[in-house]
């Protein structure tokens, strides 16, 4: 088993009705090093049976030794019970960081993300550290979701884009109020302008299992190459 650390729980905060975020640092003080993309498995004991449950960091890597990761709410699930019941000042025990879901290395070619669900958690890490590094390769995110409350860095990745020229963004809703402005519908359906005809990236999907696998499908009909494609259900 992966070696297990203590963590403090800094702050929590709801960012939808079923999203919460934890702030965590490691309880000794030390920097915690992961990868854009990558999870912690929280260890915990319930009336006297122990779980595990795995949630991505949803901070990009850096100096500062504190970290987001993000949880949805699953009433009657021992992952939010655990987790809902702590509160700040509180410790529990993780191992990580883990996971392959990472920014390719070397090159920096443009970059296309698909998101729905909490897979906008890991895929968040890696916009930010994408943009953190130098160099005119653009970057651009198609984020799903059912309605706007769940688009829970909406606000966030408007103001990146408006910021920064190589970072574009879209947000997908398959029930959006009339009043919406953006486009409808699912992500699978806006793969290819999301693409704007560039073939020569790599794509990075992150959420429900029935996305990853139309839109895998889709990027390889459309002539991306396998290899090119990363994902996380």
């Amino acid at each position: 088993m992966a070696a297990l650390r203590t963590f403090n729980l800094m702050s929590c905060r709801d960012l939808s009705p079923q999203i919460r975020v934890f702030e965590l640092r490691l309880a000794d003080g030390g920097r915690f090093d992961f990868s854009a993309g990558q999870f912690i498995t929280v260890h915990f004991t319930i009336d006297g049976q122990n779980f595990t449950r795995s949630y991505s960091i949803a901070s990009p890597p850096g100096p500062q030794k504190s970290f987001e990761v993000m949880a949805r709410h699953n009433p009657g699930g021992p992952g939010t019970r655990y987790l809902w019941s702590l509160q700040p000042g509180a410790h529990l025990s993780a191992s990580g960081p883990s996971g392959e879901f990472v920014l390719r290395a070397g090159q920096v070619r443009e970059s296309f993300f698909f998101a729905n669900g909490t897979g906008i958690a890991p895929v968040r890490s890696m916009v930010w550290s994408l943009l953190g590094r130098s160099g005119t390769a653009r970057a651009a995110l198609l984020h799903g979701e059912r309605d706007s409350g769940d688009l829970v860095y909406h606000s966030e990745f408007l103001e990146l884009a408006r910021r920064d020229p190589r970072f574009s963004y879209q947000a997908v809703l398959s029930r959006p109020p009339e009043e919406w402005k953006g486009l409808r519908g699912r992500v699978q359906e806006h793969v290819a302008s999301a693409l704007g005809g560039s073939l020569e990236g790599n794509a990075y999907l992150a959420g429900s299992a029935d996305m990853v696998a139309e839109l895998r499908s889709m990027l390889e009909r459309l002539g991306l190459p396998p290899e090119s494609i990363r994902f996380e259900k």
